[in-house]
């Protein structure tokens, strides 16, 4: 027993002290500029922003250098809290301003978007969340 633990202590002084060996990995070499083809933007639960808000202000600052390349992915919850109302709801132009909001940030950065319906834009499961994904769809497609 005490030649086992003999044994392993070496083994393992000789394993820490091996020094100057080479990583099995390499990491791998930055992309230049002209090698980059999309600049991936993740952004969640955005769907009560303020006007002006500062995140999406900083996601156009962010996205603004990449141009074209740069693209929001908007990941659910667009419009809190039961998606985009149809155009005889009392409450439907501040729905369609916090989806814009969300919009016109990807487009002063002349960047492009993706949005993700969440639960929230399905009308969290209930009857006519089929429905309320379309009409975001067509507001969507309508401004970009």
């Amino acid at each position: 027993m005490r030649a086992r633990i003999v044994f392993l202590m070496v083994l393992l002084a000789a394993a820490c002290s091996s020094r100057g060996s080479q990583p099995a990995w390499q990491p791998a070499p930055e992309p230049g500029a002209g090698d980059v083809e999309t600049v991936l933007f993740l952004v969640g639960d955005a769907g009560e922003p303020g006007p002006g808000d500062p995140v999406l202000a900083v996601l156009t600052d962010q996205m603004r250098p990449f141009g074209e390349r740069a693209m929001a992915v908007f990941l659910g919850d667009n419009i809190y809290p039961l998606g985009l109302p149809d155009s005889t709801a009392e409450d439907r132009a501040e729905m369609e301003r916090r989806l814009a909001e969300q919009i016109d940030a990807v487009l002063r950065a002349g960047g492009r978007g993706l949005f993700v319906p969440g639960n929230h834009d399905w009308i969290r499961g209930r009857k006519g969340g089929w429905e309320a994904i379309l009409r975001q769809e067509r507001f969507i497609k309508s401004r970009l």
